[in-house]
């Protein structure tokens, strides 16, 4: 059997997309974001399963591309998508939201405004930079 301990972060992890990690649509694609289903634990899993692996590749064959009932550019939207609400949900995870006091006067909330334009991106160079 495999020892799951020799796994890290220069291994890489290949998934299929339909069926393990959202919803197959019954006889049918799934053409819009709207259709798109994740499984109730996938991004949690996930989170554990970037902590150990160093890469993780979402492999999906879509054939309704190929029959020209979709375009790759409906294909980009619905994957643009999921990896926003991935890599949200792994954010929120890891840093989750402060206490909020009440900003009282306009120099305050404006300061609030700033910082938070700030937070944000730092969050997002430290996602770049891993």
């Amino acid at each position: 059997m495999f020892d799951l301990q020799q796994i890290d972060k220069d291994w890489s992890l290949f998934l299929d997309r339909d069926g393990v990690i959202n919803h197959e649509k019954e006889g049918s694609y799934v053409f819009h974001y709207g259709e798109f289903d994740f499984y109730a634990d996938t991004k949690q899993a996930l989170r554990i399963l970037a902590s150990r692996f160093g890469r993780i590749v979402v492999v999906t064959n879509q054939r309704g591309v190929g029959k020209g009932l979709m375009t790759t550019e409906d294909l980009q939207d619905i994957h643009g998508k999921m990896v926003a609400e991935i890599r949200a949900s792994a954010y929120a995870e890891e840093h989750p939201p402060a206490k909020k006091r009440a900003v009282s006067t306009r120099k305050d909330k404006k300061k609030a405004e700033r910082m938070k334009r700030v937070s944000k991106q730092r969050a997002f160079k430290q996602r770049q930079t891993r």
